[in-house]
């Protein structure tokens, strides 16, 4: 079997993932060839800013980090793979393909396709992304990021067309799939009608996943969920492990990633908490990783995002004067844009809500068992809800909609009729277990990476990441990014 490991990215865990299926897959006698191109694209994700404009010795000492982090690990993976990072392509190819563009709104940009491909839609997820602004200002401050990060995707593309028809690979293996530097990769195998396998972090530091499609895909991740129940015929096993995951979630462990409750204190409630009311608690979450997937993705079954919702249910309360409702804001809020934060913000003047600051010490957990209702888009505490048998109610498709532990309004007047609902019931919590249980097992174990934490880690008893002295002086004693 022929395999192409085609990657941009180059930081850890995502450079030594695709080195250890490279290996994996060399071991096993197929014919593998692992490129990176990171090194020549004018943006990637998550390594500098898309504004970024090298100077000419920045772009020599970016282009002698780069070659020194390939061949490092060139130097220790399995010698049978072809190991490149080269694009194949000329300098006359790339400048034909590139071009000056600017967009007049973000929606605008959103719409850009180019070869069928909707670079326009990832160049958003990209940028919302790393710049952590929901509302980027792409006619100004933004009008280089968004021109590096199309060029970057173009570039992609074309050199991808190329190995693809250099090898003529029986699977495909690459990162992500949401951003601008993986999309084109997914759209043309999709084209083509080219297998491929997407690889992403699994249920801790130590595993990663594979799967045939993004894993924002909620019907997919829905499905593997329940397969990997009925796949365990040990019921005291999975019961727990299932078990444990909550466990660790309410503590506090690091799992698949950080955790947010260093800041709070446990069983702290709100001070105006009247448990003599009817208190509902919406909790919110992230806007900026699921803004800009794509249309279809997007598509919500009632309300278009969680503002919407929010204003929906002051307004069908506002008047009972047995109901208090509450928004309890994620704490990574904090490190979201300016924009994003004042427009949860915004909020807290109305008098019919009780907003709960992202930084507040009120413990969540409290909030969580002490509620009558919670509701939720796409924050993992609808699923807990569910798992401590509290009526769960959430708004957006996730990756537990489907699951049977939440309920799941298809219409406002579903939802109305269910908020009002004082004596709403909890729904049965087995998809929960389920869902606890998937958690704590998904994905493959790494054989040669070894992490330190989520973001760092050594291959084959190599750091991989690190930086030669003599570059790392280079770069104090020189201005390389203009």
């Amino acid at each position: 079997m022929k395999i192409l490991i085609f990657e941009s990215w180059n930081n850890s865990p995502q450079f030594e993932t695709g080195l250890e299926i490279a290996e994996i897959h060399a071991e096993k006698g197929d014919k593998v060839t692992y490129v990176n191109i990171g090194g020549f694209l004018p943006f990637v994700e998550w390594q500098f800013s898309p504004n970024a404009k090298f100077s000419k010795t920045g772009k020599i000492l970016r282009k002698l980090l780069f070659d020194s982090k390939m061949e490092r690990a060139k130097k220790v993976i399995n010698k049978n793979i072809n190991f490149n990072y080269k694009t194949l392509l000329s300098d006359s190819e790339i400048k034909n393909a590139l071009e000056k563009i600017s967009f007049k709104s973000l929606e605008e940009l959103k719409n850009y396709e180019w070869k069928g491909i909707d670079i326009g839609m990832a160049t958003t997820s990209s940028l919302i992304s790393v710049t952590n602004d929901l509302e980027p200002d792409i006619q100004n401050e933004y009008i280089r990021g968004v021109q590096n990060i199309i060029d970057s995707a173009k570039i992609v593309a074309l050199s991808f067309e190329k190995w693809l028809d250099k090898i003529k690979p029986d699977l495909v293996y690459f990162r992500n799939g949401r951003v601008a530097l993986y999309r084109p990769v997914l759209r043309i195998c999709e084209q083509r009608d080219q297998n491929f396998l997407i690889h992403d972090r699994g249920n801790d530091k130590y595993h990663y996943v594979t799967s045939p499609d993004l894993r924002h895909n909620f019907e997919m991740v829905n499905q593997e969920i329940i397969d990997a129940w009925e796949a365990e015929k040990n019921t005291e096993k999975r019961e727990k492990i299932a078990a444990q995951f909550y466990q660790d979630r309410r503590s506090g462990v690091e799992q698949a990633w950080q955790s947010y409750l260093d800041n709070q204190k446990k069983d702290i409630l709100p001070e105006n908490w009247d448990n003599a009311k009817h208190n509902i608690t919406f909790f919110n979450s992230s806007i900026s990783e699921y803004v800009a997937i794509s249309k279809v993705n997007n598509k919500k079954p009632v309300f278009e995002d969680q503002i919407e919702a929010i204003n929906y249910i002051i307004e069908t309360i506002k008047n009972k004067p047995e109901f208090n409702f509450y928004l309890r804001l994620h704490p990574n809020l904090m490190n979201q844009s300016q924009r994003e934060i004042d427009l949860w913000m915004s909020l807290e003047s109305n008098p019919h809500i009780n907003l709960i600051h992202a930084d507040s010490k009120v413990d969540t957990y409290a909030m969580m068992l002490n509620s009558d209702l919670n509701i939720a888009f796409l924050s993992s505490t609808a699923i807990e809800s569910a798992y401590y048998n509290k009526p769960i109610i959430q708004l957006s498709k996730s990756n537990y909609h489907r699951l049977g532990s939440t309920y799941f309004p298809q219409s406002k007047e579903e939802f109305k009729d269910l908020l009002l609902d004082k004596d709403l019931k909890p729904k049965d919590n087995l998809g929960a277990r389920k869902f606890g249980y998937y958690m704590n097992t998904f994905g493959t174990r790494y054989q040669y990476f070894e992490p330190k934490d989520l973001n760092t880690g050594t291959y084959r008893g190599t750091d991989l990441q690190r930086i030669p002295l003599k570059y790392k002086i280079l770069m104090k004693l020189k201005n390389i990014i203009r």
